[in-house]
């Protein structure tokens, strides 16, 4: 979900690096990344690098100098961002939490043929 919000602020902030006529590769690389980032929908290793260069596709545009990066807009749109990312954290950093705990439980000497019997396996910790 925290994605998609993130995703979804994409547009406007694009629409304002045209209006002030900033770099156009930046544009074309920060929606090829949203673009590809969108397309895996399912929590993986493939999801999570396709975020971190979508994430870094944004900061090189936050990192823009000029008149541009000082308009209120432009602003509006950094801290709201950099507000979804931060909640999105703090969730990851739960979901880790239980992705550990999960992993400890199926681990134990009693659980393993369960988990055997059930092909219950191990969970990967999810990065951003």
């Amino acid at each position: 979900l925290n994605y998609r919000k993130r995703h979804d602020l994409l547009p406007g902030l694009v629409e304002f690096l045209r209006m002030h006529e900033l770099d156009e590769r930046l544009v074309t690389k920060a929606l090829g990344a949203r673009d590809f980032a969108r397309r895996e929908t399912f929590p993986s290793a493939k999801k999570s690098s396709l975020e971190k260069d979508f994430g870094s596709a944004l900061r090189e545009i936050f990192n823009v100098g000029g008149e541009g990066a000082r308009d209120v807009n432009f602003l509006e749109y950094k801290s709201e961002i950099i507000k979804v990312e931060s909640v999105f954290a703090d969730v990851l950093e739960e979901f880790n939490t239980k992705v550990e705990h999960h992993n400890v439980r199926r681990s134990l000497w009693w659980m393993r043929p369960v988990c055997a019997v059930v092909r219950y396996g191990a969970v990967e910790r999810y990065e951003m």
